[in-house]
Parts: structure tokens; C-alpha cells; sequence
């Protein structure tokens, strides 16, 4: 008999995950909709520019924050349970101001030196000040999401993209590259309010001090660390390209790639999102005492996530040139039949992705370094050498290498984790 402890449960679980769904549903139209707006408001060439300067961005934030993301999702849980939650908290505040400081430093030395950064200068203090409120923002919502807070989420998403669309569409007759980062430096400030405010009793300058900050932060580095260094690689793997086609082809068909690989990957990476907003906090916090709970839900993942993206595939491959024109333009209907084969390579990638979970729970995040390695490199050397020899569809071809070759890595270092760490299942459903 199900104990009404456990239907309590259930029930907040369900609440959770609809507004996670609810979340994810507006991420991914609003994500869309600024897709479909940019596309016919900025020239090709403006739109190629704006693919670079993102690609830039991805690779600054990995300094230190594409790493310190997830050792922040992991350890809310566990300051939260042993009380030492605040010190964390204000603690890591204190890092974040430092690290932008540093990050300011870099910049008036880059300006001051009248450094030539190429498509990069022009935009360096709108690209500053979007990187400092862009990784403020995501950084507030995985603390508040590792709390399981999901309501104050969806506040701060619907903030978000509901100024981004809206001070797009105002000043669409205006619209220029510099502009687009201004909106979204507006965007990112604003919705960034109520997710501070969640936490701002929880900011004491009394657990400041030297002692403290080395400790937390040497605990966030030890974990972040090798994620940092996948980081790095995964640009390689997911970004590179853009420059590769840069260099050998034109900004146009950086923008028609760019505009390819993300309407290939919005599908999947929703479900990862509603996955990853839904299970990971539940995950991490019941696999602190209930060993094999992570193990138990990647299985049940397992079960029906692959059969449901091959379906949606089927639709893609059936409607992929209405599809690219629906999100963008007529322009950007170029190599249009590559795109059921990115959303397959893109989705085997996700399922891959999905599959880690009980190594992160477990805290071996070191154990998918090589996968990451490996197909950052193999996704740069191919992409050099497929796009010289056959221009974009080189790229395509690359990008599908890319994900295929980390996928298959990593479901192979799956087996040979859990071969080497079995244990009985603590966990018990009822």
C-alpha cells in the first residue's frame, strides 16, 4: 500500500514538473520566436557576426563558470542539509564579484593596448557587460533550481524573454548587432531580481573571510575542474565550426550553419532541459542518502527518450525545408536536408548527456573528460579538413562526427563505471 507520505510526494513532483514544462515551453518559443525575429531583421552577414560574438562569449564564460555550475548544483543540496548553506552562498558572491573584476581588468588592458580583436572589438564593452549580467543570471537560477524553487524560475524566465521579444519587435526598425546585446543585457538585469531577492537573507558578510572563501572556493574548483576542461573542448566540438566557416567560406554561411544546428537542437535540448530542471535537483539530493536512485531514474530515461526523439526525427526529416522557413527565412533554406540528420546526431548526444547523470551524483564528473576530449578534437581536425575540401556540408558533416563519436565514448565509459561500481539498489520505489 502507497503511503500517504509517498502520494505527497508525488503530487509536489507532478506540481514541479508542470511548471518545469511550463518553463521549458517558454524558453524554447521565446528562444524561436528571437530566432525568427533576428533572422529577418539583420542581414546574413549581421546575423553571421552576431553567431561569432556568441561564439566568443561561450568560450569567456567557461573562465571559470562552465565548470562552477554544476559543482553549485551539486553542493546547494548538501550546504543546505548540513547548514552551512549562507557561508556557501556569500561566499561564492564574493568570488563572482572578484572574477568579474578580474574579467574588467582584461578588458581596459585589451582597450588600453589597442589590441585588434577582429569582428570582437568593435562590440567589447557591450560583449562585458552581457557576459557579467548573462553569468549573474544563470548562476542565480541554478541555486535557486538546486533549491527545487521552481515558480520563482518561471517568474524570472517570463521576464526574461517577455522583454527580449517585446524591446525587439519596439525597435525592430533600429535593430543593429550592439543593440540585440543591449536588449539582452536589459533582459538578463532585470529578470535577475526576484531570483536575488530569493536569496538575499542569505548573504551575511560575518561568514567573509579569508579562511572561508579559500575553502569554498577551492570546494567549487576541485569539483568544477573537469568540467572546465570539457568545457573547453565541448566549444571545440559544438562552436569551432563557426570559425572554421569563417575563415574558409564567409560570415553568410556562418549564419546559415548557425541557423541550422539551432533549430536542429531546440527539440532535443528541451527535453534535456525539462529533464535536466526536473530530475537533477530531486537526483542529487536523494542520492545523498539513497544510494542508486540516480542509477534507477538514467534507466527509466533509457526506456522511452530514445524511441521519442527517433519519432520526432521522422517529422523533421518529412518537413525540415518548412520547418527552417518557418523559424527563419526563404535565405536560410540552404543544405535545409541536414537537418534531420543534426537533430539525430544532436539527440543521440542528449541521451548521452542524460546518461551521466549517476556519475555526476557520485561526484566521478572526471570520468567523462576523455569522451569530451576526444570528440572536441576529432570535431575540429575533421571540421578543418571536411569544410576545406566540401564547404558547408564539410560542417555538417563534422558537427554529426562531433556528437556521434562523444556519444558512443561515453555510453562505453557508462558500462565500465557501473561494471566497476555495482551495488545493491537502496533505493525502493514504494
Amino acid at each position: 500500500m502507497i503511503s500517504i507520505k509517498h502520494k505527497a510526494e508525488v503530487k509536489k513532483h507532478s506540481k514541479e514538473f508542470i511548471i518545469v514544462l511550463v518553463q521549458t515551453g517558454i524558453t524554447m518559443i521565446g528562444t524561436l520566436v528571437l530566432l525568427k525575429i533576428l533572422s529577418n531583421t539583420l542581414s546574413r552577414e549581421e546575423f553571421g557576426t552576431y553567431s561569432l560574438i556568441l561564439s566568443i562569449m561561450a568560450f569567456i564564460m567557461i573562465f571559470p563558470y562552465k565548470g562552477i555550475d554544476q559543482s553549485i548544483a551539486r553542493y546547494v543540496s548538501i550546504n543546505r542539509n548540513d547548514g552551512t548553506f549562507s557561508e556557501f552562498y556569500s561566499n561564492y558572491i564574493l568570488l563572482f564579484l572578484l572574477t568579474s573584476l578580474t574579467y574588467l581588468l582584461f578588458f581596459i588592458l585589451l582597450n588600453v593596448l589597442n589590441v585588434s580583436l577582429g569582428v570582437f572589438t568593435e562590440y567589447l564593452w557591450t560583449v562585458f557587460a552581457f557576459l557579467i549580467t548573462e553569468v549573474g543570471r544563470l548562476t542565480l537560477r541554478i541555486i535557486v533550481k538546486a533549491d527545487r524553487k521552481r515558480v520563482e524560475i518561471l517568474v524570472s524566465n517570463i521576464i526574461e524573454f517577455g522583454l527580449k521579444i517585446s524591446l525587439v519587435v519596439l525597435l525592430s526598425g533600429h535593430l543593429t548587432v550592439n543593440l540585440v546585446f543591449v536588449i539582452f543585457i536589459v533582459a538578463n538585469l532585470l529578470s535577475s531580481i526576484n531570483l536575488f531577492v530569493e536569496n538575499k537573507k542569505e548573504v551575511k558578510v560575518s561568514t567573509l573571510n579569508k579562511e572561508n572563501f579559500l575553502s569554498y572556493s577551492k570546494i567549487l574548483l576541485l569539483f568544477a575542474y573537469p568540467f572546465i576542461i570539457m568545457a573547453i573542448f565541448g566549444w571545440l566540438r559544438d562552436i569551432s565550426n563557426r570559425w572554421v566557416i569563417d575563415f574558409y567560406l564567409d560570415r553568410e554561411s556562418v549564419a546559415i550553419y548557425t541557423m541550422l544546428t539551432t533549430i536542429s537542437l531546440i527539440i532535443p535540448l528541451g527535453i534535456q532541459t525539462v529533464l535536466g530542471s526536473f530530475i537533477n535537483p530531486i537526483v542529487y539530493q536523494k542520492e545523498n542518502t539513497q544510494k542508486g536512485f540516480a542509477k534507477m531514474v538514467a534507466n527509466k530515461i533509457f526506456l522511452f527518450l530514445p524511441g521519442l526523439l527517433f519519432i520526432t526525427s521522422i517529422f523533421v526529416y518529412l518537413y525540415s525545408s518548412e520547418i527552417v522557413i518557418l523559424f527563419s527565412n526563404a535565405d536560410y533554406i540552404y543544405n535545409s536536408w541536414a537537418l534531420t540528420c543534426m537533430f539525430l546526431a544532436f539527440s543521440v548526444y542528449i541521451v548521452s548527456e542524460l546518461s551521466v547523470l549517476e556519475i555526476v551524483a557520485h561526484k566521478k564528473s572526471k570520468k567523462i573528460v576523455f569522451p569530451t576530449v576526444v570528440s572536441g578534437v576529432v570535431s575540429i581536425l575533421s571540421g578543418v579538413l571536411l569544410i576545406r575540401l566540401y564547404g558547408l556540408d564539410g560542417a555538417i558533416y563534422s558537427y554529426m562526427i562531433g556528437y556521434i563519436s562523444y556519444a558512443i565514448l561515453i555510453f562505453f565509459t557508462l558500462k565500465k563505471y557501473r561494471a566497476k561500481n555495482a551495488h545493491p539498489l537502496i533505493y525502493n520505489e514504494k
